[in-house]
C-alpha cells in the first residue's frame, strides 16, 4: 500500500489526472504509518485533497444485499430470518465477507455433501458455525455432539436461575452429572457448573443468535461424521468418450495408490500418463515441455490429493 501512495506521489503535479481511493481509512493509516496511525494521517494529509467516508450500511441496506446474494446463488430458501442476522453482524456487514461463506456452502453441496442424510439446510448452518464460530465447531468435532447437549442444558438452566425460565429437570440433571457438580439448591449451582464448563460458553449463551443455531443442529452429529465426498467413486464415471482428446499426466509419489480415477478417465477416453514427479514426464516420454501437459494435470502429494489445472486441448484447426 505504501508503495502505490509513493507512486500516486510522482503524478499528483500531472495536470488531467485524477485518483480515487477507495479504501478502509485505518487500514490505509496503518500500511503507510508502518504501524503509527498518526505518521499515517499526517502522510496522506500531503497527497489526499479530498475525503468522503462512506457510512456502513444500514440495517435494511444489509438485508437487502444479503436478500439478492443468496437469492442469485438460488439459496434463499435455507437461509431464515435469524441466520440472514447472524451472517450481517458476524460478517460486519462487509460485501466479501458474506459472498465468501455463501460461496463456501455452494461449493461444499456442489461437491456432494448434502445428501439424504445431510439436507442442504443442515449444511448450510454448518458453514455458518465453522465460519463464525470455530473454537466451538472444533471443540464439538473433538468432543462429539455430547458437547452441544450440555451447551444447551447450561443455556438453560442459567436461564431458569437469572429469570425464572422453565427447566427440565432431566436437563437440570444431564448438566449436573456432566460437569460433575453436586446441587445445593442455591444461585451458587450456576457458578459451580460454569467455572466447570469451556470458558467461551458464559459469552455464547448471550449470543441469541448461536444459540439459535446450535439448537436447530441435528443432535445426532451425523453432519460431523461426514467427510467431503472424495474419489470418482462419489460422484459416478464420467461418461464414455466425454473425455476424448484430453491428456491428464498424473503425478503421485505412490504410483500404485492412485486408486481407480486414472481407469475411469481412460475408460471416459482420455490419455492418462502417470509418473512420480513433475520432470519424469518428459524424460520417459520426450515430450517438448514436460510442464505443459496439453490436458489435466493432477498431482498428489504425500498423504493428500488434490487437483491442479484441468483444460481440455483446442481442437484442431
Amino acid at each position: 500500500m505504501f508503495e502505490v501512495c509513493e507512486a500516486i506521489k510522482l503524478y499528483l503535479d500531472s495536470p488531467g489526472i485524477v485518483f480515487v481511493l477507495a479504501c478502509d481509512q485505518a487500514v490505509l493509516w496503518r500500511a503507510v504509518g508502518h504501524d503509527d496511525p498518526g505518521a499515517g494521517v499526517r502522510y496522506l494529509e500531503k497527497i489526499i485533497q479530498v475525503s468522503y467516508p462512506v457510512p456502513p450500511p444500514s440495517d435494511a441496506l444489509a438485508r437487502k444485499l444479503v436478500d439478492g446474494y443468496v437469492s442469485r446463488s438460488g439459496t434463499a430458501h435455507l437461509f431464515d430470518d435469524a441466520m440472514k442476522r447472524l451472517l450481517i453482524e458476524r460478517t460486519g456487514r462487509n460485501p466479501r465477507r458474506i459472498k465468501r461463506l455463501i460461496n463456501s456452502f455452494v461449493l461444499e453441496h456442489h461437491l456432494g455433501r448434502g445428501s439424504d442424510d445431510l439436507d442442504a439446510a443442515t449444511l448450510v448452518k454448518v458453514v455458518l458455525l465453522r465460519h463464525f464460530y470455530p473454537e466451538f465447531h472444533t471443540m464439538v468435532a473433538l468432543e462429539g455432539p455430547a458437547l452441544i447437549t450440555r451447551f444447551l442444558d447450561y443455556h438453560d438452566f442459567r436461564e431458569h436461575v437469572r429469570r425464572g425460565a422453565e427447566l427440565d429437570p432431566a436437563a437440570r440433571d444431564r448438566l449436573f452429572a456432566a460437569t460433575g457438580v453436586t446441587p445445593a439448591g442455591t444461585a451458587a449451582d450456576l457458578d459451580s457448573v460454569t467455572q466447570e464448563l469451556p470458558v467461551g460458553f458464559p459469552e455464547l449463551v448471550k449470543d441469541k443468535e448461536f444459540v439459535e443455531l446450535v439448537r436447530s443442529l441435528p443432535r445426532d452429529g451425523r453432519w460431523l461424521r461426514r467427510p467431503l465426498h472424495t474419489g470418482a467413486r462419489a460422484y459416478g464415471a464420467p461418461p464414455a468418450g466425454s473425455l476424448l482428446g484430453m491428456r491428464v499426466l498424473w503425478i503421485d509419489d505412490n504410483p500404485a495408490d492412485t486408486g481407480s480415477l486414472p481407469d475411469l478417465f481412460r475408460a471416459a477416453g482420455a490419455r492418462v500418463e502417470t509418473a512420480t514427479n513433475r520432470d519424469e514426464p518428459g524424460r520417459s516420454h520426450g515430450d517438448a515441455d514436460p510442464a505443459e501437459p496439453d490436458g489435466a494435470h493432477l498431482r498428489r502429494q504425500p498423504g493428500r490429493r488434490s487437483a491442479g489445472r484441468v483444460h481440455r486441448p483446442a481442437p484442431p484447426a
